[in-house]
């Protein structure tokens, strides 16, 4: 990358406004209302509930935002790469598309991960060592 386009990215006073986790949990869980718990797993699981997740796929298509919209999908939804990094695009996007059968088919490797039973958290061993005093 050339030194002035590098100065120029680092000195812009633009910055992209990204929502944090805690917001993308409460708005997918809004619209995702019948399924809430099961929709956030699917965004973390497809983009750890990143807005700015793009996945770049070995046939050249890419994957954007949150749900991880696909080129394909995009385009047979009409919209852009721009518009799948919007937050509440994506949301509504994924809702357009698990509408069509109430179901995750778009993301089954992720689906199956949802549905899988949790882990319980680790127990602390009463042997386990203990911070020095």
């Amino acid at each position: 990358m050339a030194e002035p386009t590098k100065k120029a990215l680092y000195t812009s006073r633009v910055r992209m406004d990204v929502w944090p986790p805690q917001k993308v949990r409460q708005r997918v869980r809004e619209v995702f209302w019948e399924v809430p718990d099961k929709a956030v797993a699917i965004a973390d699981c497809q983009s750890f509930l990143d807005p700015l997740h793009i996945l770049p796929n070995t046939n050249g298509t890419r994957n954007w935002g949150l749900f991880q919209i696909s080129d394909a999908r995009l385009s047979e939804l009409g919209g852009t790469p721009r518009d799948a990094l919007d937050p509440e695009w994506n949301i509504q996007a994924a809702r357009t598309l698990w509408s069509r059968d109430r179901d995750f088919g778009d993301w089954p490797h992720c689906e199956r991960a949802a549905e899988a039973p949790r882990s319980p958290a680790p127990r602390r061993s009463p042997t386990a060592a203990r911070p020095a005093r």
